[in-house]
């Protein structure tokens, strides 16, 4: 009779397997927490992204003032929000009772997994109804959220351009805290998440690139008045005060428009003399128009005038809408007054001068 051979583990096999489950869970659980966190920072993030991307799409779709800012709720928890200010509100606070609400991170009441509170510090992002991002006062500035994870060690910076492109960083090393940014932890063992939100002015980095972009955009040619001066046949006094009166619509729809409509006009000006002598009377007596209401001159040109009252409000619709649709030559645009936003009027008059230089008439050889 043939015996049987047994099958199986041994106690020690056994235990060996069970211990190196236990410690490959353990690694896993350890791993999964970081993991889950990690996600989270990139997740709030994102959400901040998307408020700020929300808020200047909303600002253009209504054509009214869209805020930016931290909100806390009756149980003390924070959220970043996206509203239009109510009539009846305090302007830069997000008031349930008055405002309009947009979007919301977290949502009212909603822990997302686990994250309890989020900070926005030091001043309210604002966006016009252009798209622009804009201080308390409608000036142009630029706006920046900073993303930080305390455990992680890391932090996210979120963006906006004087323009409005909203940007978002990769992920770097965590400098420093701030002093005045607000801390909280979840309720997954401390781990802490804070976003601060600051309103900056002039960067020494856009202005270390902004120079050689201003100039290739001027020198495409987009002033009428500017291709009259290069050849000779408008005065400097006039396009100088012709360039002071234009800048009152810099980084509006007008200037857009214009450049947009005219652009293609200069362009054969340059190219045929035939094309100046038609459009000159018209572009002169807008010059000329505008030196007036600059005071430059003393007497008005009625053509100029005439020119004018039909060329402004012409230019803010072909502006307004190319910002609506945000088409290509808006994004151009926008990026035009992002790499030149910080320039006084009189630096962007000296480069035009300097760009529209009358062309040198060689002399004729004996």
């Amino acid at each position: 009779m043939q015996k049987l051979e047994e099958k199986g583990f041994t106690l020690i096999e056994l235990m060996t397997v069970v211990g190196i489950i236990g410690i490959l869970a353990t690694l896993a659980i350890g791993f999964s927490g970081d993991f889950r966190q990690r996600n989270h920072f990139h997740e709030v993030a994102r959400e901040a992204f998307h408020a700020l991307s929300i808020g200047r799409s909303e600002a253009m779709r209504r054509a009214k003032q869209v805020m930016v800012n931290e909100y806390t709720d009756s149980a003390g928890k924070s959220s970043i929000v996206a509203f239009i200010d109510g009539s009846s509100g305090t302007g830069a606070s997000y008031e349930s009772n008055f405002d309009t609400l947009l979007y919301q991170y977290p949502g009212d009441g909603d822990d997302n997994l686990g994250y309890t509170s989020l900070s926005v510090t030091n001043t309210t992002i604002r966006f016009n109804s252009k798209g622009f991002c804009v201080d308390s006062s409608g000036n142009l500035t630029t706006g920046t959220i900073t993303v930080a994870d305390s455990q992680l060690g890391e932090e996210r910076v979120v963006s906006s351009t004087v323009a409005g492109a909203i940007k978002i960083a990769a992920p770097i090393a965590s400098t420093s805290t701030s002093s005045s940014s607000t801390s909280s932890s979840t309720s997954s063992g401390g781990q802490v998440s804070t976003v601060s939100s600051v309103s900056t002015s002039v960067e020494s980095s856009a202005k270390a690139e902004s120079k050689p972009k201003a100039e290739s955009e001027v020198k495409k040619g987009k002033i009428l008045c500017g291709e009259l001066y290069r050849q000779g046949k408008l005065s400097k006094q006039v396009f100088v005060a012709d360039l002071k009166h234009s800048l009152r619509y810099r980084g509006t729809p007008v200037q857009l428009g214009y450049w947009t409509t005219f652009g293609p006009l200069v362009d054969l000006m340059a190219r045929s003399p035939v094309a100046t002598d038609l459009a000159q009377p018209f572009i002169e007596g807008w010059a000329e128009h505008m030196a007036y209401e600059e005071g430059v001159i003393a007497e008005d040109n009625y053509l100029g005038w005439l020119v004018a009252g039909i060329g402004v409000p012409w230019s803010y619709g072909v502006g307004a809408a190319l910002l609506l649709w945000d088409s290509q030559s808006s994004q151009d645009y926008r990026r035009w007054v992002d790499y030149n936003w910080h320039l006084s009027d009189e630096e962007l008059v000296a480069r035009m001068l300097e760009a529209y230089a009358p062309v040198a008439v060689p002399l004729p050889q004996d």
